[in-house]
């Protein structure tokens, strides 16, 4: 059975193609490539496994070993709140919304790893804590967006994938941008859920080939990941393929996407060639799985 997403095929057409706006492309400027093609591997930071996220409890640590107050780092009650405004994007319209909101944001990160501090932040709308995820290396706004969008397509096509039958749990991390408007440069935050007060958020790099040491939880959801890599590389008509991502207790994030004409995974879209390196093994590894 194939999903009829009229929509996701015009995403899929403008990877194969580069046909422009009205094909559902990122509308973004050119960007650096990390891809060196042939048939070496690709330069994503996904590529390469990646230092898990600072446990929040030794994260405290050495905060308070810094004689800073802890409670700087988890308070979303007591500090000014402060105009905000929410973008959404919205991948089956390829539009983004704003709404107006009100929020709090805490003083300082409470965890952080290689590429992001992590700061809470309560929505006073929604009534919600989450976590900014704020560049430590700085990001441009182009950046941001596209993060924000790669995460929105995956997603969608997670939902072509869950049609299926049998249907598989599969699904990314929803990511939204909060711009704080009263902050004198305005910036533009990428902004996630909180998944646990707790101290087990570890990222996972998950590849089609798990680990020698994968459990058997483990293994299944590389297999899974090699399913969606397929599922959506022949969807798009070998237009695009998904080379990494994260897991966090069984949430996807973080996706790596080449596409044909480099228009749907930002600045480390790698372009044909890396579509064509990848295509092999991923269509080697599902033929595999599916023969037992």
């Amino acid at each position: 059975m194939r999903p009829e997403n009229t929509f996701c095929s015009h995403w899929f057409a403008a990877g194969r193609r580069g046909t422009g706006k009205e094909a559902g492309t990122w509308q973004s400027r050119p960007t650096q490539r990390r891809y060196l093609g042939g048939q070496q591997a690709c330069l994503s930071k996904m590529a390469k496994p990646q230092a898990p996220l600072s446990r929040s409890q030794s994260f405290r640590e050495q905060m308070q070993a810094e004689g800073v107050d802890v409670q700087e780092l988890y308070d979303v009650d007591t500090v000014a709140e402060e105009d905000a405004e929410m973008l959404v994007f919205d991948a089956t319209q390829n539009v983004w919304s704003t709404t107006r909101t009100k929020v709090k944001v805490a003083r300082r990160m409470f965890a952080h790893g290689d590429s992001y501090g992590c700061i809470r932040l309560r929505d006073l709308v929604d009534g919600r804590t989450k976590v900014l995820k704020k560049s430590l290396a700085g990001q441009s706004d182009e950046e941001v967006y596209d993060e924000v969008k790669s995460h929105a397509l995956a997603e969608l096509c997670c939902g072509l994938l869950r049609q299926m039958e049998p249907a598989l749990p599969v699904g990314f991390m929803p990511r939204v941008i909060y711009k704080l408007v009263q902050r004198s440069n305005r910036p533009k935050i990428m902004c996630e859920e909180l998944l646990t007060d707790d101290d087990d958020f570890v990222k996972r790099p998950l590849s089609m080939f798990p680990p020698a040491n994968a459990s058997r939880a483990e293994e299944v959801e590389s297999h899974t990941w090699a399913a969606f890599q397929y599922f959506t590389y022949m969807q798009s008509q070998r237009g695009m393929v998904f080379e990494s991502c994260d897991s966090v207790n069984g949430v996807w994030m973080n996706p790596v996407i080449h596409s044909n004409d480099q228009t749907l995974g930002g600045r480390l879209d790698g372009g044909a060639d890396a579509v064509e390196v990848l295509a092999r093994p991923t269509s080697l590894l599902v033929l595999v799985v599916a023969c037992g």
